[in-house]
């Protein structure tokens, strides 16, 4: 989970309490409740509406990943529509445990973004929540299996949201680590990894922010050989790793660190004067330092941040839009040309 005292950004309006909205008007941004069914679009702009959808995990904690995730989703709609102008993109939020708002359909969503948040990943056993939420996760592969590749949906899980994916699909054990692991931490990719365009544009290892107490460790590889999941990264080159990255489908991936999170939100929770004295008693002075210096060095975390998220975007808009029979003359499928500028 991100800290909530990361640094606001100034690119969005409030509009009315429920939402934000872009001041082109070209994204729309709602909050959205169970009972729904989602801004959805009329038949005739269905194919040229792409609609992303954010499962906030937060748990009504504040928290800045969700100003981060809007952050990509504007940068990544603002350059789509820039060259396709008659592309509609929405974006819809669901605050999903606290709430327990969770997407009764698929039908008019095209890419779900399901973030970190607080606490135990066994906290939701027994609640309505975490049954929707499951059943929201099984939607999203049934779907993609039965239906036209034109409207699949994309889901991609961060954090807490890889901790239940690993739990839902039995891959591996769920735990809690003897330790935090806080800061910003090497990912070491592994085969699977180097090769899947969401990590191959980046080094080996990357650098990326991670804030956890629970870790996902012990693959059940005859588990994911039935299921044909793909490991695409773990936190440390040692045998007994855990696992922080892992691609379920072609649609489906997770990653257990925070890839949206910002170099300008991490920079100033790092240097805030009230900040550094329990940094620096928590990390150690010469960790502190090293964490600074790959904050400020653009390969590191802005890279990560430059590549994962967005490159999920674009790749997934490309398809969407590529099966619709819509031009795609700005998207790629792999490497930096599917990253942020």
């Amino acid at each position: 989970m991100l800290p909530s005292q990361f640094l606001m950004t100034k690119n969005l309006a409030k509009v009315g309490g429920i939402g934000y909205i872009l001041a082109t008007f070209l994204i729309v941004i709602v909050n959205k409740h169970s009972s729904g069914e989602g801004m959805q679009a009329t038949t005739n702009t269905r194919e040229q509406t792409i609609t992303i959808g954010i499962l906030d995990m937060h748990n009504g904690v504040a928290n800045q990943a969700m100003r981060c995730f809007r952050k990509i989703v504007l940068g990544v709609g603002a350059r789509v529509l820039s060259r396709h102008p008659g592309t509609r993109i929405l974006l819809e939020e669901y605050r999903v445990r606290d709430r327990a708002e969770v997407p009764h359909t698929l039908d008019h969503l095209d890419i779900l973004l399901s973030t970190g948040g607080p606490g135990s990943p066994f906290a939701g056993e027994g609640t309505r929540w975490e049954a929707d939420y499951f059943r929201c996760i099984d939607q999203v592969l049934d779907k993609n299996q039965t239906h036209e590749t034109a409207f699949k949906t994309h889901f991609l899980g961060i954090c807490y949201s890889f901790q239940l994916m690993a739990r839902h699909f039995d891959l591996a054990t769920v735990n809690q680590r003897e330790q935090t692991s806080f800061g910003i931490v090497p990912i070491y990719p592994v085969n699977g990894g180097t090769t899947d365009p969401l990590l191959s544009p980046l080094d080996h290892p990357f650098y990326a922010f991670d804030n956890r107490d629970w870790q996902v460790i012990d693959l059940k590889h005859h588990r994911a050989a039935h299921l044909g999941v793909n490991i695409l990264s773990y936190d440390s080159p040692d045998e007994g790793a855990a696992l922080t990255g892992f691609r379920i489908t072609r649609e489906m991936a997770g990653f257990q660190f925070h890839p949206e999170a910002d170099k300008s939100g991490i920079l100033a929770y790092f240097t805030k004067p009230e900040n550094i004295t329990h940094l620096t008693g928590k990390l150690g002075e010469a960790s502190y330092h090293q964490m600074l210096s790959w904050i400020r060095n653009p390969n590191c975390v802005k890279r990560t941040f430059d590549t994962i998220v967005p490159g999920f975007l674009y790749r997934a808009i490309h398809r969407l839009m590529k099966e619709r029979g819509l031009p795609t003359y700005l998207l790629a499928e792999n490497g930096h040309s599917c990253c942020m500028n």
